[in-house]
């Protein structure tokens, strides 16, 4: 069963290229299945395109779930990523 929590985005643009790019590149590199959900929408951690068509402002929330052998901590990494964007 997947693991899920959500964020709050702070950074002043949202979710835009600077944080997506450092999200995609953890997320290639877990050994867990990530995805960002907003809204209606639920796509990979994985695909750079997808999380930009998201278009998080910034104050709004965002889901991350993460399934696989290593889900806590890999749901962790991804979501520290996204607590620290700028």
């Amino acid at each position: 069963m997947a693991l899920q929590e959500k964020v709050r985005i702070h950074s002043e643009n949202g979710l835009h290229a600077r944080p997506i790019t450092k999200v995609v590149t953890a997320a290639t590199q877990l050994t867990s299945t990530i995805h960002i959900m907003y809204k209606e929408e639920k796509v990979s951690a994985k695909s750079m395109i997808g999380m930009m068509k998201l278009g998080v402002c910034k104050h709004e929330e965002v889901i991350v779930e993460a399934e696989g052998k290593h889900e806590k901590q890999d749901l962790e990494t991804i979501i520290d990523i996204l607590k620290h964007a700028e």
